[in-house]
């Protein structure tokens, strides 16, 4: 089964993940196979968000076969989401006020199950691949925050807020392939 997703802040891009193997199909939104473009973006089923993080796909979805589950995919392993997974994340930042220091700094995130390691992802986003969709998207995410251009940022984000993994992508569907 393919889980239907929408690029972080670039809603212009969505695409299709095999959680066995990780891998996304890209889908261009802004043409139609034969190149000609949309006068509206097309709809697609938005059942979560997915990256390219230094080489790796990252997504954050509910799958619609079971909606109960928030799962977090790193590549081909994927991590259920709930009480029992804590992260952490460097450096520390703002999700307000973000500074060019922190744009451009090396940033680690661990993710823990019951206080054991399971993963651990370090990256680093070039200022222009990192900011650019806000000034190429038509439809960008307003207003700007760091947890809607750092997918892994916006985990950590939700895992440090006591049941905020639980509200998140709520309605899930099908796709329609």
């Amino acid at each position: 089964m393919k889980i239907s997703l929408i690029a972080l802040c670039n809603y212009s891009f969505a695409g299709e993940l095999d959680p066995e193997t990780g891998e996304i199909h890209i889908i261009d939104r802004t043409s139609h196979d034969d190149g000609t473009k949309y006068v509206w973006l097309p709809k697609v089923a938005e059942n979560g968000w997915f990256q390219r993080v230094r080489g790796l796909w990252v997504a954050v979805y509910r799958d619609p076969e079971a909606p109960a589950e928030l799962w977090l995919q790193l590549g081909d392993r994927r991590f259920e989401l709930g009480e029992e997974i804590s992260s952490q994340f460097e450096p520390e930042i703002s999700n307000e006020d973000i500074s060019m220091e922190h744009i451009a700094a090396e940033r680690t995130f661990r993710l823990f199950r019951n206080g054991s390691l399971q993963a651990t992802h370090q990256y680093r986003f070039k200022d222009i691949e990192y900011r650019a969709p806000d000034f190429i998207d038509p439809f960008p995410n307003w207003p700007p925050e760091e947890e809607e251009y750092d997918l892994l940022f916006f985990v950590y984000r939700i895992l440090r807020d006591d049941g905020r993994w639980s509200r998140v992508l709520r309605s899930v569907q099908r796709s329609p392939h």
